[in-house]
């Protein structure tokens, strides 16, 4: 059976990124003698993931303009992801074992007879640390991630973060004794995404 790369990555957000992009690098640093002439430096690639981290760190709670640095810099790692899945899609031809020595995941066939993803309904929030708050989302079944969004009193949504795993949802940079709105959705199933969650309030400590 001839297996294709899954770009699903290009939708990811936040710590999931951050997540897939290191272990791309990871998996390249190690098994780099499966793919000749690369044609993304790992070192520059390195350089993209920190960049996008601090700058993913520095737009919470933080200016338009720290915002858009973010948005920049998530496309510009985006961009290196999309040219190295290419070669290695190039350089496996198919085979599932040296798209994953890439670091890649594979394309899941039959993704679209998933089912859709229902509503969040079951989730809370617990204060795990200063400034930290986890939401604790109860899963469902072909959910691939999480994305938690926040807001102060009534404000504009700011986005909380991606994660892989329901168990990690854990926005950070809150202000102590600050009273947050929370939501959560599900990215996966044969829709895409799920509905929003309804919203929770929560104070940060």
């Amino acid at each position: 059976m001839k297996h294709h790369l899954s770009f699903a990555f290009k939708k990811l957000t936040g710590g999931a990124l951050m997540t897939v992009a290191q272990a791309v690098h990871n998996a390249l640093v190690k098994n780099g003698g499966q793919f000749p002439g690369l044609p993304v430096s790992l070192a520059v690639l390195q350089a993209t993931i920190d960049d996008f981290t601090n700058k993913f760190s520095a737009a919470f709670q933080g200016s338009v303009a720290q915002t858009q640095a973010k948005n920049a810099a998530r496309a510009a790692l985006l961009d290196l992801l999309d040219t190295l899945a290419r070669h290695v899609e190039g350089v496996a031809l198919g085979r599932a074992e040296v798209i994953r020595a890439g670091g890649f995941d594979l394309r899941k066939t039959g993704y679209s007879a998933q089912t859709p993803l229902s509503k969040p309904t079951d989730f809370w929030a617990v204060n795990v640390a200063s400034t930290m708050v986890q939401l604790r989302v109860k899963a469902q079944r072909n959910v691939r991630s999480v994305k938690a969004q926040y807001r102060i009193a009534g404000g504009p949504w700011q986005d909380g973060g991606d994660f892989l795993n329901t168990k990690v949802v854990v926005v950070p940079n809150l202000v102590p004794g600050t009273v947050y709105d929370f939501r959560v959705q599900f990215v996966g199933g044969s829709t895409g995404i799920s509905e929003w969650s309804d919203t929770l309030t929560h104070m940060a400590i």
